[in-house]
């Protein structure tokens, strides 16, 4: 595909819609006069895909020798006075960056090169900028940003599902059946735990009450324990 400015023709453009008579104004470079294009606004993209193309039409203001001139003509055509005209669609001046996608606004930064860009930060620089983010008022700061912000999107995952569910791992969070109890149990027999370690179950334990095995889960205990005791 050929480069804009190796294009036949360059101009300026005016799109109207003709049922609000708002208007669009840009530039354009093509080897077809006629090609079909109202141009690439977003507030224009918006009226063409509520009142359809048949209801747009393009007229042609200013043909230009060259794309650089095009460019030109266009930041001397669409300047603040026209910005400022309600019925205008346009929303950065002549030759300028397209809107952000999100706010809709002219990005100040796109097209700049970052100010860290080419620079090798030291060690102590990384320390700073770490102690920097460390301290308490920053994080008081990120803490106050982030209260009250709903988070639909956890929510929605951890709705009826346990956390292993929720993010994708079922099989290890997944309730343990009395047999997998059972073979847990077994397996940790004859292993050594620490006092701490019995505190911890026994502070877990406190208050719990504990049903009376049943008689099935009894002869499975004991196969369990015979069988082991076979293999050793």
């Amino acid at each position: 595909m050929k480069r804009a400015g190796r294009r036949a023709f360059h101009f300026i453009y005016k799109t109207t819609c003709v049922i609000t008579d708002r208007y669009y104004v840009g530039m354009h470079s093509t080897d077809i006069i006629d090609d079909g294009y109202l141009g690439s606004g977003k507030q224009l993209g918006n009226s063409i895909r509520k009142h359809g193309r048949e209801n747009h039409s393009r007229e042609i203001v200013e043909m230009c020798e060259s794309r650089e001139a095009l460019r030109r003509r266009e930041e001397e055509l669409v300047d603040d006075d026209l910005l400022k005209d309600e019925m205008c669609m346009n929303l950065v001046f002549g030759g300028g960056d397209p809107p952000d996608k999100k706010s809709g606004m002219p990005s100040p930064l796109k097209g700049r090169p970052s100010p860290l860009r080419g620079r090798t930060l030291t060690p102590e620089h990384v320390a700073a900028m770490k102690a920097t983010l460390n301290t308490l008022e920053v994080k008081e700061k990120m803490s106050a940003a982030k209260k009250g912000v709903p988070r639909p999107d956890v929510s929605v995952r951890m709705k009826g599902r346990n956390r292993g569910q929720a993010w994708g791992r079922s099989s290890t969070c997944a309730p343990l059946t009395p047999e997998h109890k059972i073979a847990v149990s077994i397996s940790l027999m004859g292993h050594e735990i620490s006092e701490e370690t019995r505190a911890k179950i026994s502070k877990t334990l406190t208050g719990r009450k504990m049903g009376p095995r049943s008689q099935e889960t009894k002869e499975k205990i004991r196969r369990s324990l015979l069988n082991r005791q076979g293999e050793q």
